[in-house]
């Protein structure tokens, strides 16, 4: 039997059955007054915003926020106040920030003395995407610029995924020509799937698999599996659940780019496609 050159990976950063849980927004509180860090929450105590609820982590000097950092990852917003262990720890926390993290972190700087740090001069002279004085910060206003922040956070993982995406059909192009239309071989099918989990950032070894058709028309299915979908290999795709298929479908009947807060899916090139949910932390 000759296999035609479809390939369609599909990952899944995540075990299969959380494939449909909401991530939660990350959000670090750094601000040497607990009363603060117990206002902040309350404000915002079983809020949602963009369809998900938030993971608060907690930081009281600018050195702990540090340590926080580094050992956590997809942290989305930061709310960091100026004047803490001394009286520029809030701004130089956003300098290490800005040089060691995630560029996409949103930091809102937010201050009970403004006059450490005024606010133009500090909005000029620092990466940071908000500043507000505790004063002026109520419950309404917390909400509307911690909404405002992920937004911006989340399309600028949009624009980030879509690059990993241009990137990826390169690699794809370059598999194609390379395997010299041996695309019957699970080895090949191998390749390609590190390949695509290198790109997203996933682990080497995570639940994915590449699916073919024999012919124009005909219905796809698993040439190799791995994680989960290794015992589906030589099954059809429609036997892997609504989920995975509904997606495959999409991207070869619509040809074009999917990405959401809990997959990203994208051509590769035509009758292929790549698939990952949910998206891990960055």
């Amino acid at each position: 039997m000759t296999l035609r050159s479809d390939f369609i990976p599909i990952f899944d950063e995540e075990p299969t059955q959380a494939a449909s849980a909401a991530l939660p927004w990350r959000v670090l509180i750094v601000d040497d007054d607990p009363e603060v860090h117990r206002a902040t929450k309350l404000a915002c105590l079983g809020l949602r915003l963009l369809d998900r609820p938030i993971e608060w982590l907690e930081a009281y000097s600018g050195a702990d926020a540090t340590r926080v950092a580094t050992e956590q990852r997809g942290l989305a917003v930061a709310i960091v106040d100026v004047v803490m262990e001394s009286p520029t720890a809030g701004l130089d926390l956003v300098a290490w920030l800005r040089s060691h993290y995630d560029p996409n972190l949103r930091i809102i700087l937010r201050t009970g003395q403004p006059g450490y740090a005024p606010e133009l001069e500090t909005v000029l002279q620092h990466d940071i995407n908000a500043y507000r004085t505790k004063s002026e910060l109520t419950s309404s206003q917390l909400i509307a610029v911690l909404a405002t922040a992920l937004r911006n956070y989340q399309e600028m993982q949009r624009v980030e995924l879509a690059s990993r995406a241009a990137n990826l059909a390169v690699v794809a192009a370059d598999a194609v020509l390379a395997s010299a239309g041996a695309f019957d071989r699970a080895d090949h099918a191998e390749q390609l799937l590190r390949h695509c989990a290198d790109l997203i950032g996933a682990a080497p070894v995570c639940d994915g698999f590449v699916a073919v058709q024999a012919g124009a028309g005909l219905p796809l299915f698993v040439l190799y599996g791995q994680g989960s979908y290794a015992p589906h290999s030589g099954q059809p795709v429609a036997e892997l659940g609504a989920s995975a298929c509904g997606h495959i479908t999409r991207i070869v009947e619509e040809q074009h780019s999917h990405v959401a807060d809990d997959h990203v899916g994208f051509r590769v090139f035509p009758g292929a496609g790549f698939w990952s949910s949910p998206m891990s932390p960055a």
